[in-house]
């Protein structure tokens, strides 16, 4: 199945659980079954908010009027370490939300992120750490897992394989299991993906991937896609 449009779209009125999005300075979740977090911004964005099981994620548009807002979120677990990450799992902050339950932060808007707020860290960065868990073979940049992994996997390269070869990547129930942001032409095979709130993630014009021949269990949703388009999705299973 080739996925040809937008899987997502920030004006779309079709909202779930635990959501909301449009253009504004004050966003407000009351259905989470997670935190009923709000998010405030100096500048009005437009953005879509989401509060499931231990992520939360922010998509935030490119503004055509400000270069910069700043945010506060609010709801947070007071005095609780969280971790926020900004278009990138190598883009990590960790902080501790004060004592009212709110982080402040001065958000870039020159063009679309992805931020999200993890209550746990730890990523594998592929091709970088591909040796460390598997084969490289740099004739055709196919990184083949020798081991189940128990992080994040993120993909930061163009054009490459990750071959699972039926190992296993298992999460502690947040987060994305194999993450690609503006990344093109990668192939996802032979997998076994489960306890992540997303399977696989892909967003912001991630496109031309192939995704295929994998396992998802017990994610909240398998395979999701923002803003990305042209994907090849292919006997993929629970």
């Amino acid at each position: 199945m080739v996925i040809p449009a937008l899987a997502e779209d920030i004006d779309d009125p079709i909202s779930m659980p635990g959501q909301t999005r449009g253009t504004a300075t004050l966003f407000e979740i009351t259905d989470s079954e997670y935190l009923n977090v709000s998010l405030e911004s100096s500048e009005e964005i437009t953005a879509a908010i989401e509060s499931v099981p231990k992520t939360i994620s922010l998509i935030i548009e490119a503004s055509s009027i400000s270069v910069s807002t700043t945010l506060t979120i609010s709801n947070l677990e007071p005095n609780k370490s969280y971790y926020k990450y900004d278009n990138s799992y190598k883009n990590e902050v960790e902080f501790v939300s004060d004592e009212h339950g709110k982080y402040t932060w001065t958000q870039d808007l020159t063009q679309s992120h992805h931020v999200w707020f993890q209550e746990a860290g730890g990523t594998i960065f592929l091709p970088d750490d591909c040796d460390t868990y598997g084969t490289w073979d740099s004739g055709t940049s196919t990184c083949t897992l020798t081991q189940d992994l128990t992080e994040s996997v993120e993909i930061a390269a163009y054009n490459i394989t990750l071959d699972c070869n039926g190992y296993s990547i298992t999460g502690a129930g947040s987060g994305y299991g194999i993450y690609l942001n503006r990344k093109n032409y990668t192939t996802i095979k032979n997998c076994i993906i489960s306890n992540f709130n997303y399977g696989t993630y892909l967003v912001f014009s991630s496109n031309y991937n192939v995704i295929t021949s994998n396992t998802a269990n017990n994610n909240s949703f398998g395979i999701h896609l923002v803003h990305s388009m042209y994907n090849t999705i292919t006997f993929n299973g629970e």
